[in-house]
Formats: structure tokens, C-alpha cells, sequence
């Protein structure tokens, strides 16, 4: 889903900066980008004083030319200016809980990277790993999937309350997994026989 956002944002015209704390992920994204001819360059700790894409950052304070897509850790997050001359630009922070982009200053720091006004910045949240230690622990598991519904059934009352744009929400994924519908009254529910 992330490379579909990517691929379409740079189909777009748009140069994308996408900090993702995670090499193996950068690297997988970077083939696929690649494979399908997108220009993309990937900037992390490993080898960045010989990454041109780095240097034209550091030296220039500039995207390279033939560049659409920078794929980075945290490497970019500080110290780094880059001078967009238009605001065709839009930055992405891929979030999870094992991350330390997950939190608040790391997050302003990636948001601050561009020295003009830019299009956007997306925070893309990964959804979380399910872990139990015990194979077949089926009433923690269910517990744990009735707490992330619920939690979400709360978040878009409270988000959306009394307004009249949840007439326009289009039940995503995370509504999918979890049996979220909306009532009569536009309130979330979610329906327990999913979980």
C-alpha cells in the first residue's frame, strides 16, 4: 500500500521525501520504485558521504535533478534544509510503534526539512504485529482485538461527532477487519461476532 501511494503521488507530479525507519523496508520499496522507472534514491547512515543523493542535499540543499522519490531513515531528519522552489513536494513518515519516528519531536523534525511551502505531510501508520507468546491464547487475542475496536469505534465518534462528514467516510481497511458500521445516527459501532 505504501509503494501504491508513492507510485500514484509521483504519477502525480510529485517528489516525495518518505522517511521510513526501517533499511529492509527502504531497500524493498527502492526495487520496486526502481522496476517500474521511477527515479528514486535511498539515503541512510550506511555509505551517505558517498550517496550522491545525500551530497546534492547536504552541498545544494536540493533534491538531484532526475530524482522523483527519497526513500530515508532519521539520517535526513536533522540538520538538513532542503530548498523546494515549488510546492510540488510532499514528505511521508512511515510510523509504528517499534519506531522512533513515532513521536512527537522526531515527527517535527521530518515535517521541517523542506524551507518552503510544500503540498503535504503524511503520517502512514503501519498497522501493528499481533504477538502472544502462547499458541492458542484465543481469549487474550480476542481481547486484544476488542480493544483496538473499540479504540477506533471512540476515536471516530469523538472526531467525527455531530458532524456531517461522516456522511462522506468510506469504510477503509481497519473498518473491514473490525466490523465498523455507522447507524442511523452516524455513530460508529462494531460488530464483536468479527472479531
Amino acid at each position: 500500500m505504501l509503494f501504491e501511494l508513492i507510485r500514484r503521488k509521483v504519477n502525480n507530479g510529485k517528489r516525495l521525501l518518505v522517511f521510513i525507519q526501517n533499511k529492509g523496508m527502504i531497500e524493498h520499496i527502492k526495487s520496486l520504485l526502481d522496476d517500474i522507472g521511477i527515479n528514486t534514491a535511498a539515503v541512510t547512515s550506511d555509505g551517505k558521504k558517498d550517496n550522491p543523493a545525500y551530497l546534492s542535499l547536504v552541498n545544494e540543499s536540493r533534491f538531484p535533478n532526475e530524482v522523483k522519490v527519497i526513500l530515508t531513515t532519521s539520517v535526513l531528519s536533522d540538520g538538513i534544509n532542503i530548498n523546494n522552489e515549488n510546492n510540488n513536494y510532499e514528505c511521508i513518515l512511515v510510523a509504528s510503534r517499534h519506531s522512533s519516528l513515532f513521536d512527537v519531536a522526531q515527527t517535527r523534525q521530518c515535517a521541517n526539512r523542506f524551507r518552503n511551502t510544500y503540498q503535504s505531510f503524511i503520517v502512514y501508520m503501519l498497522t501493528p504485529k499481533r504477538k502472544s507468546d502462547y499458541l492458542y491464547n484465543i481469549e487474550n487475542a480476542y481481547n486484544y482485538e476488542h480493544k483496538l475496536a473499540t479504540n477506533a469505534v471512540q476515536l471516530l465518534n469523538t472526531e467525527f461527532e455531530g458532524k456531517d462528514s461522516f456522511k462522506l467516510m468510506r469504510m477503509g481497511i481497519l473498518e473491514r477487519r473490525y466490523g465498523i458500521k455507522l447507524d442511523d445516527n452516524y455513530k460508529a459501532y462494531y460488530n464483536p461476532l468479527n472479531l
